[in-house]
């Protein structure tokens, strides 16, 4: 069996099973709120890299430290601008 999407292809009693949705659909489900959704997501993931690459660099040593700190810096500032 099919799985089928309880959403209805636009008659009564037929549905469309979850991989043959058209592509206008897809486009439909994509707006704003996705495109929003989607830059806070990288935000974070670029904010929590940051975190990561500044707790390796004052782990390690003097002059890898140093880069990891750099990079962590980079991180921060890119989560800034998303």
């Amino acid at each position: 069996m099919v799985p089928y999407t309880a959403r209805h292809n636009g008659r009564t009693g037929e549905r469309q099973p979850e991989a043959e949705k058209s592509s206008g659909d897809l486009s439909r489900d994509a707006g704003p709120r996705s495109t929003w959704k989607i830059a806070s997501v990288l935000g974070h993931n670029q904010n929590n890299l940051g975190g990561a690459l500044a707790e390796l660099g004052t782990r390690s040593g003097a002059e890898q430290g140093r880069k990891l700190l750099e990079d962590a810096l980079a991180a921060y500032r890119s989560a800034l601008e998303v």
